[in-house]
């Protein structure tokens, strides 16, 4: 396999401003292009808005390979590890809030509308796992120090 040259630094604090620069332009691409989109009505709306993110989505990825590639082993391996553990530990802990939530749902059900419910769940789901993720992600780099 032929070794790729990148135009973009492959470490330090440069390299991480550069692809955190690169994902915010992502960010708002998908973000300007949904509410754009997301506003018109029909199958076009939809298909254009699903382009769109999914664009996003595709560039989103090609900057994570490109950083994933410039890290060395040790750190891919803390963020391998704290993938499975942390971000399943915060799965489990969403989900348990998630299901009590269901039990309950007749107490404030009315008050929210069904996108804002699965927003919201989605959102607290998503926090447990990065939670998670960030305190696995310590823990290994303790062990480690």
């Amino acid at each position: 396999m032929a070794n790729r040259k990148s135009i973009l630094p492959a470490r330090g604090p440069g390299a991480f401003a550069v692809r955190m620069a690169m994902a915010g332009a992502v960010g708002l691409l998908a973000g300007v292009g949904s509410q754009i989109f997301g506003a018109m009505p029909g199958l076009l709306g939809l298909g254009l808005t699903l382009l769109t993110t999914g664009v996003a989505m595709g560039l989103a990825m090609l900057i994570c390979v490109q950083w994933w590639r410039g890290i060395d082993e040790a750190a891919q391996e803390a963020h391998k590890w704290a993938w499975w553990w942390g971000g399943c530990s915060g799965m489990a802990v969403g989900a348990t809030l998630l299901l009590t939530a269901l039990v309950r749902e007749q107490e404030r059900i009315d008050d929210f509308s069904a996108n804002e419910l699965l927003a919201i769940g989605m959102f607290l789901m998503m926090t447990c796992m990065i939670i998670g993720y960030g305190v696995a992600w310590a823990a290994w780099w303790g062990k480690r120090q």
